[in-house]
């Protein structure tokens, strides 16, 4: 019994000192430099001072010290930083684009979409950070689109000042009613939905043709009766002889227009 509590005496002072070497296995430069890297804790964009200050403990080691601590976390905040700055480069070229529109004119209209497609692109977070910008945009959006609304109106008034002129029609409004129509055909889409009197125009046109219609039945009335007419049924064809067109064309030579 005695040799048995000598064995486990001795045995236990061996598995003190393995643990104590093992404790003093660590120098210094170790130690401090593991209670860097845990003071870094969870990586963020604020974590460079205490990163570079790890790495500087970590470049005093010696070779062997350096197998036997951990790695730098310095990968996981180079990952955060190059995230960060793709981030800034989307948010720059975004609000460039914003601020390169300028004064809003009819003439912005490809600046403002091409702004608009790049900040519809950016995620929700990325949006809110530049809301000065965002704010920009819509102001730029309502102006151009307020400015194409007075022109399209604009437009559509000259189209109705233009088909008013025309007035009581009679022979002599070809001029005007070809004039309103081919200003009414300049307007787009939207801006004809403008013009609420296209109807006068419309029956402006019928009531002009039925007018020379009726008129051209008149000259040919009229002038048909200085006329001799001679007509070849079988070929479908009708001469028309002045009435005072020489008998004798054998003994004289005629220009008939």
């Amino acid at each position: 019994e005695v040799n048995i509590m000598k064995k486990i005496i001795s045995l236990l002072l061996v598995l003190f000192l393995c643990l104590s070497l093992c404790a003093c296995g660590k120098s210094k430069a170790v130690t401090a430099y593991e209670e860097l890297v845990q003071k870094i804790g969870t990586v963020s964009l604020d974590s460079e001072d205490a990163i570079i200050e790890a790495e500087n403990a970590y470049l005093a080691l010696s070779d062997e010290e350096k197998e036997a601590v951990a790695e730098s976390k310095r990968a996981e905040y180079d990952s955060l930083a190059k995230a960060k700055a793709e981030q800034e480069a989307r948010l720059n070229s975004v609000t460039a684009l914003i601020e390169a529109i300028g004064n809003v004119t009819l003439d912005s209209e490809a600046a403002i979409l091409a702004a608009e497609e790049a900040y519809d692109s950016l995620p929700a977070e990325e949006k809110a950070m530049i809301t000065d910008a965002a704010n920009k945009l819509i102001e730029s959006r309502a102006a151009y689109d307020s400015a194409v609304a007075e022109q399209m109106a604009m437009h559509a008034a000259e189209v109705t000042s233009a088909i008013e002129a025309i007035g009581t029609v009679t022979l002599d409004s070809r001029d005007a009613i070809n004039a309103a129509r081919a200003l009414y055909n300049t307007l787009t889409d939207e801006e004809k939905q403008l013009v609420t009197i296209l109807n006068i125009l419309e029956t402006a046109e019928a009531t002009y043709e039925s007018l020379w219609e009726a008129e051209k039945q008149r000259i040919i009335t009229e002038y048909s009766k200085k006329f001799d007419i001679d007509s070849d049924p079988i070929e479908g064809i009708s001469w028309y002889m002045h009435e005072n067109m020489p008998n004798y064309i054998d003994t004289r030579s005629y220009i008939i227009p």
